[in-house]
């Protein structure tokens, strides 16, 4: 299969330790879907000098950031995707999209899957540089995906302890988040997934899902997303090891146990009120 053959490309976006990985492995259990990685790429892609970033320039690093996803994918070949005079971002993208292309025309399918929970923040630019880009959006309680990012900081506390070191951080990551992905209801190719939902019944979201992709849904995506995962979630990433158990709804469990009563309080009023605002998940 070569790339032109490419029918969709999938973007699935969200605050970080809403899902994304899950959902990322269910959907690559289809026959017809390929998945990768983390890639970041946009998030590379978008940094450097505002000024250069307003003229299409992309910063010098994107290279490398390209590089280090090629060494996590072990396929140093694919360096002939990204030639040495690439100035602009939409080179560079170009480049990004056409080594995705052609690792999913190598098993022969012809959707990819890219989730990285961060390219939320850029999904205008996607939209611009990716031509046929869909995004899914996955939207979980924000009493939850706190604890877990409270949680994961005192573990991991090398890349996530600013969470843990400054709380209000963590519940200010879900709301502006959320805000991000209710933001792009209304456009024809976002679609939206609830963390909760999807945990206590994943069939039938699935099976929407898939009708909104015009895929057939396969049963494979629930037998087979947990090996799926092992294969996308690199031995950097241990926080990311749950995704390869069985589904469970979420029980609020981890909430209780990580903060004190007066903790729960105060996350409880600052979400309350964002739902106020109108960033409810429902």
């Amino acid at each position: 299969m070569n790339t032109t053959s490419i029918q969709k490309r999938i973007f699935i976006v969200g605050c970080p330790r809403s899902g994304t990985t899950l959902l990322q492995s269910l959907l690559a259990a289809h026959s017809q879907i390929e998945t990768f990685p983390e890639s970041h790429f946009f998030e590379w892609l978008k940094s450097g000098r505002a000024v250069l970033r307003t003229l299409g320039i992309a910063s010098p690093k994107v290279r490398r950031k390209i590089d280090q996803f090629l060494d996590h994918l072990d396929r140093p070949d694919l360096h002939r995707f990204v030639p040495w005079y690439v100035v602009t971002t939409q080179q560079y993208a170009n480049s990004f999209v056409s080594i995705l292309d052609t690792l999913t025309g190598e098993v022969n399918r012809n959707v990819w899957v890219e989730k990285t929970p961060g390219h939320l923040h850029h999904v205008n630019e996607i939209d611009n540089l990716v031509e046929n880009a869909r995004f899914v959006h996955i939207l979980r309680s924000g009493a939850d995906v706190v604890a877990s990012l409270y949680d994961i900081g005192k573990k991991y506390p090398e890349l996530w302890s600013g969470y843990t070191e400054n709380l209000d951080r963590a519940i200010q990551r879900w709301i502006d988040d959320t805000r991000l992905s209710l933001g792009c209801r209304g456009r024809p190719n976002h679609y939206f997934v609830n963390y909760e939902t999807l945990a206590a019944e994943a069939r039938p979201i699935l099976i929407d899902l898939c009708g909104w992709l015009n895929l057939p849904f396969e049963e494979t995506m629930l037998t087979d997303y947990r090996a799926v995962a092992s294969e996308v979630v690199l031995s950097s990433e241990p926080w990311k090891a749950a995704t390869e158990r069985p589904i469970a709804p979420t029980t609020g469990h981890k909430f209780r146990a990580v903060f004190t009563e007066d903790q729960q309080a105060y996350i409880m009023e600052r979400i309350a009120q964002a739902q106020i605002d109108n960033l409810s998940v429902d």
